[in-house]
């Protein structure tokens, strides 16, 4: 191992200076670039050092080739400060139980968004009030999951003690789409420094190999050979150091022309059951367990030990122990590339089986490997049991929200599925996503879906996701027809639960079209499902529909009894998500029917029940409405909190409708203190992102407030050309109720 560290002054400012930031509570994330063997890990390995001299937590995870379980490096970070027990509960799979069941309206974005948060409670838990460092090489190989949730961190970590460093090299970028997309969108943020690492100077270059001879004792003129081997390496630190060991074992008359060719040169002396070994390792990857190596090989274990004792010994290998279990890692990455690489295709494919059968021999619970196993015996060929773990593979990632990593899995099951199987695969595909948002992709899935699949339950679930897709986009006929077919298909299945979802559905499609008495019957037709099923779930969200249609026509009173029956029955079942969207909304139904104190009431609780679930989304949203009402109250400090509140979180999720919400509500409470230019100002803010977004309804609830506030203030002209614009929104939608209350404001003017 090289000991020389040469020339990283420069580098070395910048970490301390990024970490005398995040000593101060200003955190921050600082990327360092460099290509293979420019000396990243050792830069770090010194700034570790460094900051925990200084009484910093440091915890590191290394991203791997084959990194396939979501969460992978977080889940090896966690490990480094926690038992194996605690980080399995902490992570998404570990968590489930207390996110339910998935609803066939679900939203995977959000879910996930629960999940980032909970998880970065968890990091911040680990600097236990003292700095932390958090180190993450070799991100390029990082999955999806992943990425995302860094992304989420370092959005987070502005006002925290927290230092993010994350290695890449940059000849990776192209392969790793996720970190691609998510380097931009935090350049667009500013939420990262980058440090490029240089190749070192001529001047350095030689420093270093003076430096490496005296160390290692050789036998080397560094004077002599300094030309020849900097004209070789330009300047790279690790291809520095193998020339120095070429040099001292085999002279520098024939050099090879790469650092690739270089190692591949030093491997290829190695005798047949080394090399048989060597492959071996190279197959289980960077890091690898000896249990798993021995019962792949079924070769003698001294013999294997001794092998591999000499692979340390030639800085090939490096040895370490987890517990009581034997561990290696290739001391380079460009070490195990060059290893694997060397491995004939044929030998690959049978090592690959033999690590499979190894894997389900040595683990009681095959779940665990899944993510492994699946590459393993994709890569061997068997087919079957390649699909097999596949698809387990990409059950698993959809159930942690890795919804990228589950696409991918579901695409390779894809490629070796047959016709009747890959039909069933992109109905899996469609759902996913559908829960993400991307409805272009999904609405082609679940048609070539249908047109392929014979079963009655399967075609019905594409036609199910079809209809809830159109219905989300106003295509009201298409996703009517389609919900109604899905509703024959279930017959036939003899499916209850997927007839009550088709209701549901089409309930909610006349409800948004204001066709209330349509509405109402299929909610109550879902209702009477459900409760032949026992459904308590679905009675409640029947129920809770039934609730929004009242309450748009009005009858608030009922509006209110189905939404309390709603909050008991989510009571009697510990439903917490349900809870917090009843208590939301009997705080909008009591408002509307004057009863200030009691909405606010209601909003306060939909804030403690969300924050118990860990639905920061919802706490947001019961923030905003009861900051609005406290404001109108004028109760402005609480107010001012509630809003505070609101804003962290909606920009935070990057919720650009919410936090245009937040600024309307400010602008009425900046009325109602008459700070004019303060009420002028965020009303604007809040209509140029309702005008972004796409949302008439509250574009016209905002015109409206901001109309009435100029008002106030004395502005008619700003008053009647708010006003009136809130009109034209309403009359457009329909919303009779608003645009009576625009007309009665416009006469007065």
């Amino acid at each position: 191992m090289m000991k020389a560290f040469v020339n990283r002054a420069e580098e070395m400012k910048v970490l301390t200076h990024a970490f005398d930031n995040a000593n101060l509570g200003h955190g921050g994330f600082v990327l360092i670039e460099g290509e293979a063997g420019l000396g990243k890990s050792k830069l770090v390995e010194e700034f570790q050092s460094y900051c925990s001299s200084l009484g910093a937590v440091v915890v590191s995870g290394k991203c791997m080739p084959g990194d396939a379980e979501p969460y992978k490096v977080f889940t090896r970070i966690l490990k480094s400060k926690e038992n194996a027990d605690e980080v399995n509960e902490r992570m998404p799979i570990g968590i489930m139980p207390i996110l339910g069941k998935r609803r066939y309206d679900f939203d995977i974005k959000k879910a996930r968004e629960m999940i980032f948060e909970k998880l970065f409670q968890t990091v911040l838990e680990l600097g236990g009030g003292r700095t932390l460092l958090i180190f993450i090489d070799d991100i390029h190989l990082s999955d999806s999951a992943s990425i995302h949730l860094l992304f989420y961190i370092a959005r987070n970590i502005r006002t925290e003690k927290i230092l993010i460093c994350a290695s890449y090299r940059p000849e990776e970028l192209a392969n790793n789409q996720a970190l691609s997309d998510a380097l931009q969108r935090m350049r667009r943020e500013n939420l990262f420094i980058k440090l490029r690492l240089m190749p070192l100077s001529k001047e350095h270059s030689k420093v270093l190999i003076e430096k490496r001879i005296q160390e290692e004792r050789l036998n080397l003129d560094a004077v002599k050979i300094f030309d020849q081997i900097f004209a070789q390496t330009n300047g790279n630190p690790f291809y520095i150091e193998e020339m120095i060991k070429h040099a001292s074992t085999e002279g520098l008359g024939k050099v090879p022309s790469s650092i690739y060719e270089l190692l591949k040169s030093r491997l290829e002396k190695l005798s047949k059951k080394e090399s048989q070994i060597l492959y071996a390792c190279g197959v289980l990857g960077k890091e690898f367990s000896f249990n798993i190596l021995k019962d792949m090989l079924k070769l003698d274990e001294e013999e294997m030990l001794d092998i591999l004792d000499k692979f340390v010994a030639q800085y090939i290998l490096v040895e370490e122990e987890f517990g009581d279990e034997l561990c290696y890692k290739f001391r380079q990455d460009m070490l195990w590339e060059v290893a694997y690489s060397m491995i004939p295709e044929n030998e690959k494919k049978i090592l690959h089986r033999s690590a499979s059968l190894a894997l389900e021999k040595i683990t009681d619970n095959k779940d665990e490997h899944v993510f492994q196993l699946a590459e393993h015996y994709f890569k061997s060929g068997e087919v079957g049991l390649a699909l097999n773990y596949l698809l387990k593979s990409a059950k698993q990632a959809s159930d942690t929200y890795a919804y990228e990593d589950a696409i991918s899995y579901y695409k390779k099951a894809m490629q070796i599925a047959s016709n009747e199987e890959e039909a069933k695969i992109k109905l899996e595909l469609a759902d996913i996503y559908k829960y993400a948002g991307e409805w272009s992709s999904a609405l082609e899935l679940f048609r070539t879906a249908y047109s392929s699949l014979k079963d009655s339950n399967s075609r019905a679930r594409a036609r199910r996701g079809i209809a809830y897709i159109m219905s989300k986009r106003g295509g009201w006929p298409e996703a009517e027809e389609a919900y109604i077919e899905s509703i024959k298909l279930s017959k036939d299945a003899k499916d209850e639960e997927g007839i009550a979802e088709a209701l549901l559905g089409l309930g909610w499609s006349y409800w948004r079209q204001g066709k209330y008495d349509m509405a109402m019957e299929k909610n109550i037709e879902c209702l009477d499902i459900a409760d032949r099923l026992e459904n308590k779930e679905l009675i409640i969200r029947a129920t809770l529909g039934i609730g929004h249609i009242l309450a748009e026509k009005g009858e608030l009173e009922n509006a209110i009894e189905r939404y309390t029956r709603c909050l008991y029955a989510s009571i009697t079942i510990d439903d917490l998500e349900n809870q917090a969207v009843a208590h939301n909304s009997l705080g909008i139904v009591f408002d509307k029917s004057g009863d200030r104190k009691e909405a606010i009431e209601h909003y306060l609780k939909a804030i403690e029940c969300a924050k118990a679930r860990g639905n920061i989304r919802m706490v947001g949203i019961g923030s905003l409405n009861a900051g609005e009402l406290l404001a109108k109250e004028k109760r402005f400090k609480e107010a001012e909190e509630r809003l505070d509140e609101a804003m962290v979180i909606f920009k935070r999720l990057d919720e650009k409708f919410l936090v245009a919400g937040v600024h309307v509500a400010r602008g009425i409470m900046y009325k109602l203190k008459k700070e004019e230019k303060n009420c002028k100002e965020e009303f604007e803010k809040g209509i140029a992102l309702l005008e972004k977004v796409g949302a008439p309804y509250y574009l016209g609830y905002s015109h409206y407030e901001y109309g009435l506030a100029c008002k106030d203030f004395g502005d008619c002209a700003q008053a009647k050309k708010h006003l009136e614009r809130s009109r034209e929104i309403f009359k457009n939608i329909n919303a009779k109720d608003d645009l009576e209350n625009v007309e009665k404001e416009l006469c007065i003017i």
